[in-house]
């Protein structure tokens, strides 16, 4: 009887270091779980956009541009003017993209930030750029000139 509950005893000690053992091992699975987790996450965090996305923000890019130059302009002027003014005002939205985001260049948004880019080009607006951002260029006095434009009622805004 003394060898079987030694025989016994040996097992419940084997069986507690078995038990010790896979407590470690879940300890060690939890710890790497979590690190992978982080790890997939900070992955995410840097893929930028997708092609796709990439074409979605430039669309949108160019439909404001062309929206507050007609809202600049509030009548007809040549094809050339409208479209230095268009380009001039789609850099302006292209540095709000990169000044939010503080990056260099829009190829550089992040996935994740697709959305709040949307945001951001949606909110630019006339009223909410700087007088320098809304002047005419020299360039665009000389296309404008040049193409018979009237552009005195812009001669006088900073």
């Amino acid at each position: 009887m003394s060898n079987q509950l030694m025989d016994l005893q040996k097992q419940l000690e084997n069986q507690l270091v078995i038990v010790k053992e896979m407590q470690v091992m879940k300890e060690d699975m939890t710890k790497m779980h979590t690190e992978i987790k982080q790890d997939v996450q900070e992955l995410r965090d840097t893929i930028t956009l997708t092609d796709s996305e990439r074409s979605n923000l430039q669309s949108a890019v160019q439909t404001k541009a062309n929206e507050l130059t007609k809202k600049y302009f509030k009548k007809d002027v040549s094809d050339d003017l409208f479209l230095m003014k268009s380009g001039h005002f789609r850099s302006v939205i292209y540095k709000r993209i990169k000044d939010t985001f503080n990056i260099t260049s829009y190829y550089k948004v992040r996935r994740i930030d697709f959305k709040h880019a949307m945001q951001v080009i949606e909110m630019v607006q006339l009223s909410n750029l700087k007088g320098y951002q809304l002047r005419l260029t020299p360039r665009q006095k000389e296309i404008a000139l040049l193409n018979g434009d009237d552009i005195k009622e812009f001669e006088q805004e900073v």
